[in-house]
């Protein structure tokens, strides 16, 4: 008997769905890693266990250990007309991987029927469209949003003539369902194909948009530490240093903690104090540089750092 509300549950199972799905599974990298194929069937199943571990999993069984997790999980598969419990305690597809389908070439993915259709009011139809051919299996899709029965089946026949009848038949433009609606046909190899380079290419897409994200941020902290002269009393400006970036980095670390170093001849130390910047400005200062009266600093000898203080309360600016 399962712990969690009924709302819960409907929960786990949409996501467990949505784990093993055609849409999701074939491209996931981990999961796929994870996976058991059951050569016999063509299936391929994963360790409740693994699924149990996932952070939205554990968000929908609050209070929850991993194994009772597990054990939601395999109450939800019970429930699912796509996935299934197995008897070794994984969770397992129903129906084969969209590249590992025996029946891919003999099948139809089609669409244009009532959501609330029955799998044998598909046969009958497909039965009067495709002549003699009659259909040996109807599997009903369900949208993976709410679960919600979405229209479009997969229609399977013994042989590729029945799909090949069934695709010259929803060929004509006045082939519709009892209700008026126009049917769409596609072989289902053809279709797997299509949603794999959809697949890609959403993919892609949100990959790009990741990394010009983090690309942005990074370019963001980077000016804004650029321009942290900003921030008064922090920030000490540096010209004519022959050194690293490190060695900067390290020679004014010593004076309190950095946040951040230009790299190059001239540029600007970011301190992430006052007092560290005070310091440091104080102490390169009395190195005794010949333009210290001008609010000119300078490192020991062969240091090569000279600096301004910015922001008006380190070199009186």
């Amino acid at each position: 008997m399962s712990g969690l509300t009924a709302e819960k549950q409907d929960a786990l199972l949409r996501q467990l769905e949505y784990y093993l799905s055609d849409a999701s599974l074939p491209f996931d990298t981990f999961l796929v890693g994870e996976m058991k194929r059951d050569e016999s069937e063509a299936t391929v199943s994963i360790a409740a266990e693994t699924l149990a571990s996932f952070p939205r999993v554990a968000q929908l069984c609050p209070g929850l250990s991993e194994s009772e997790r597990a054990a939601e999980l395999r109450l939800a598969a019970a429930k699912s007309d796509s996935v299934r419990a197995c008897e070794d305690g994984r969770i397992g597809r129903r129906y084969p991987l969209p590249a590992d389908d025996p029946a891919a070439d003999r099948s139809v993915y089609l669409t244009g029927f009532p959501p609330s259709t029955s799998e044998e009011a598909v046969k009958q139809a497909v039965g009067g469209w495709a002549g003699e051919a009659v259909p040996e299996r109807v599997r009903l899709l369900r949208d993976l949003k709410d679960r919600s029965l979405s229209g479009a089946c997969h229609v399977q026949f013994a042989h590729a003539d029945g799909a090949a009848a069934l695709l010259a038949a929803a060929a004509d433009p006045g082939l519709k369902t009892t209700t008026g609606r126009k049917v769409q046909a596609k072989l289902l190899r053809s279709h797997y194909e299509t949603e794999a380079a959809e697949a890609a290419e959403r993919r892609k897409r949100m990959e790009a948009k990741a990394a010009k994200k983090k690309e942005a941020a990074a370019s963001a902290e980077t000016e804004a530490a650029r321009h942290a002269h900003k921030e008064h009393g922090k920030v000490l400006r540096y010209e004519n240093w022959a050194g690293t970036k490190k060695d900067l980095f390290d020679l004014c670390s010593s004076y309190g903690e950095v946040a951040y170093a230009d790299e190059g001849a001239q540029g600007y130390v970011r301190f992430k104090s006052r007092e560290a910047a005070a310091a440091a400005f104080t102490a390169l200062a009395a190195a005794g540089s010949p333009t210290c009266a001008a609010g000119t600093v300078a490192a020991d000898a062969g240091d090569g750092l000279t600096g301004k203080g910015v922001g008006g309360d380190l070199a009186g600016q």
